[in-house]
């Protein structure tokens, strides 16, 4: 082979140099013509709808955007979708809210392809993309971790993250197995096709794409059933928000249920003990009941409502109690506290002649070193702000 190239090397520097000049141009034309050829080819390709698809599936199933981008005009995409999200949402013409939505639009699908770019396993892909239902984040009573300290408390804005996005995490490896198929149109316009799974939200919905010819080619412009996608991504966030707003009441009424049976309260009374010719008094609250539970009570957390005859409330009492009570046990504790009128709340019960109370239990810790408290009100409001991040609490 050497011998060759060296004959050949040797040949070329014997040649005139008009007829070197002639080889090298006649290589020139040769290397224009076969450009030209190949572009040629690539553009009639890319008039082949069928040819188009393939690639798409291709791309899809390398996640290469990439190699995507020549069959998809993003931007288009994205503009499309966020009109039909205006108009099946009503919204107010804004364009910069609508550019903004464009681009979250293509954000999406940019982060859905990022997401899955690692090496994937078969049996992990298997896994991802069997049909999932949500679990529920709280278990019934007897199937709960114990709950130890407020640390290991559940909370649901943690648990949830964020509201699960229009696409699946596993959308490429969807689309990789069930890949897109002509399902109609004509000379200038398709409908690319196929199925995919919210795993996240356990909705299944047909995904149509909507393929236009110009000069250079087929490409994708937009979802041709965006508004139905649209509609039943927001019915299931509903449904999922409703489900977790159930959960919380749940677990709360669990929680509930556990520390009144470790505290049940069978009487609460109170009292005003008055001193002659001064303006304060002695609160005295006396709580019973008893210790309905398999574990000992160590100590609980008690909010004491102080009422006056006409039953409305004049001020919220804690009370806490580090009174052992073993299983099955009568408790009785009393509590004094004195009052001065300098405040409002005190001044409102030195005014009245007789006062009543009511009593919840607010915490209990019990021997299997369980401390039970109720979730806070704010771990829904968290909730709500997930799903309608412009919600704002009423203040009370």
């Amino acid at each position: 082979m050497k011998r060759i190239l060296t004959s050949c090397m040797d040949r070329l520097h014997t040649l005139p140099v008009w007829k070197l000049v002639s080889l090298l141009g006649a290589g020139f034309v040769v290397l224009l013509v076969a450009l030209y050829f190949m572009t040629f080819y690539q553009s009639e390709q890319k008039q082949d709808l069928a040819y188009v698809v393939k690639q798409i599936n291709f791309a899809i199933s390398a996640e290469n955007l990439e190699q995507l981008e020549p069959y998809v005009d993003f931007r288009a995409l994205g503009r499309a979708f966020a009109k039909d999200l205006y108009e099946v949402q009503g919204l107010p013409p804004d364009k910069k809210a609508f550019r903004a939505i464009s681009e979250q639009v293509q954000m999406v699908v940019l982060e859905c392809f990022r997401a899955r770019r690692e090496n994937v396993t078969q049996k992990a892909i298997a896994e991802n993309t069997k049909v999932q239902k949500v679990e529920k984040k709280y278990q019934p009573v007897g199937e709960r971790p114990e709950i130890k300290s407020n640390e290991d408390a559940p909370n649901l804005a943690h648990e949830l993250k964020k509201v699960p996005s229009l696409l699946p995490p596993d959308a490429p490896t969807q689309l990789w197995q069930h890949p897109f198929v002509i399902q109609g149109g004509d000379g200038a316009v398709a409908i690319l096709s196929t199925s995919i799974h919210h795993t996240e939200l356990d909705y299944t919905v047909e995904l149509k794409l909507v393929a236009r010819l110009d000069a250079v080619g087929w490409k994708v412009v937009e979802v041709a059933n965006a508004k139905e996608l649209i509609a039943t991504h927001v019915a299931a966030q509903k449904k999922l928000y409703q489900r977790y707003v159930e959960d919380f009441q749940t677990e709360n009424l669990r929680r509930r249920q556990l520390m009144n049976t470790h505290c049940f309260i069978t009487e609460c009374r109170a009292f005003l003990a008055r001193r002659a010719d001064k303006n304060d008094a002695s609160l005295v609250v006396s709580i019973e009941g008893f210790n309905m539970g398999t574990e000992t009570l160590l100590s609980s957390g008690i909010r004491c409502s102080l009422k006056n005859a006409r039953g409305q409330t004049l001020a919220t009492l804690p009370l806490n109690s580090v009174r052992h009570v073993a299983s099955s046990d009568f408790f009785q504790q009393s509590w004094q506290v004195e009052l001065f009128d300098a405040f409002p709340e005190t001044a409102a019960l030195l005014r009245e002649e007789t006062v009543q109370c009511t009593a919840d239990v607010s915490a209990v810790s019990i021997g299997s070193g369980q401390i039970v408290f109720l979730l806070p009100p704010s771990e829904r409001e968290n909730i709500r702000r997930l799903f309608d991040p412009e919600y704002t609490p009423v203040s009370k």
